[in-house]
């Protein structure tokens, strides 16, 4: 059995499920859930819930409200006090980054108890079917959401090309911490990827092309992004609306062709699940941002796969 201690955000939870289903793939055992993060969440941390039981996973998860919610860990090494302080200090001497891929973490046993953010398709890329296929919304979309989805439908129907551009600043502005390790992407490189994107693929026009907007600031992606575009020819439509809850916006990002994703898992997981490009015929295009975080110390080559563009 592979148990994983869950915790941050739904982008950031999808990564942990991926990694640790694909150990558990790999040892033919199982996979169980500790969600207890989420009932003791530290004050600098952004307030999270746990939204992976929105999606047809394929994993038993603990029930952290009673006095079982923990496992036994008598044979996990990494769950007693000293060595996981170790494994820390370890971190932070030789900068282990949660954005590389490790050939030593991609091979733990069956019994191993993980707890990270393994942010790289690498660890999981070769069973992309099944995670896709377990990545998918259990319940129908809410009304906001299937409005929103008929639109996109209706869009791809008459053979328009769907661009999704996400804006995230929320709490990368807001909270201290996040400024301080994700720091904010600035509007150059939005306009930046849609001219890259715009000049390297002619069949790319205003005429056939929607660019859909998410994002956790409104004010700000009219005024720097959403107007620019305008300014520019091109039609813009707004997926993001206070009804539909994040793991609906995130399969509705999904459906777009093409992607313009910010340094937010909440962005890349849409681009990495989307197959309505390659459904077309076409080579999916995804731009993301060259800097991932602040810290220019901080290794993240490989959290965009390489056939994805970075700027």
């Amino acid at each position: 059995m592979i148990t994983l201690k869950l915790k941050a955000g739904l982008g950031n939870q999808m990564f942990q499920y991926a990694y640790a289903r694909a150990l558990a793939i790999k040892n033919k055992t199982g996979l169980f859930i500790d969600t207890s993060w989420y009932s003791n969440i530290s004050t600098k941390d952004t307030s999270r819930v746990f939204l992976l039981d929105k999606f047809n996973i394929n994993a038993t998860v603990l029930d952290t409200t009673s006095k079982s919610e923990s496992v036994s860990t008598s044979a996990s090494y990494m769950q007693r006090p000293l060595p996981k302080l170790w494994h820390k200090l370890m971190r932070k001497l030789f900068s282990k980054s949660d954005y590389i891929y490790y050939y030593k973490l991609a091979n733990l046993q069956d019994g191993s108890i993980v707890e990270g953010y393994w942010n790289t398709d690498k660890y999981f890329r070769n069973f992309k079917d099944v995670i896709s296929k377990e990545l998918t919304l259990k319940s129908p979309l809410s009304p906001a959401g299937l409005s929103k989805k008929s639109w996109i439908d209706d869009q791809i129907s008459q053979g328009k090309y769907l661009i999704l551009i996400h804006v995230r600043r929320g709490d990368y502005a807001t909270n201290p911490h996040a400024n301080k390790f994700h720091g904010l992407i600035d509007s150059k490189y939005y306009k930046q990827a849609v001219q890259r994107i715009a000049s390297e693929y002619t069949y790319i026009n205003r005429s056939n092309t929607t660019f859909v907007i998410s994002t956790d600031d409104e004010s700000w992606t009219k005024e720097n992004v959403e107007g620019w575009i305008n300014m520019n020819g091109f039609q813009t439509f707004w997926i993001s609306d206070s009804q539909i809850p994040d793991y609906e916006e995130i399969h509705l990002m999904s459906l777009c062709h093409h992607y313009i994703i910010a340094n937010s898992t909440f962005s890349w997981w849409p681009a990495w699940l989307s197959s309505t490009a390659k459904d077309k015929g076409l080579k999916k295009i995804v731009v993301a941002p060259r800097k991932w975080v602040s810290n220019p110390k901080i290794d993240t080559r490989d959290v965009v796969p390489e056939e994805w563009i970075r700027i």
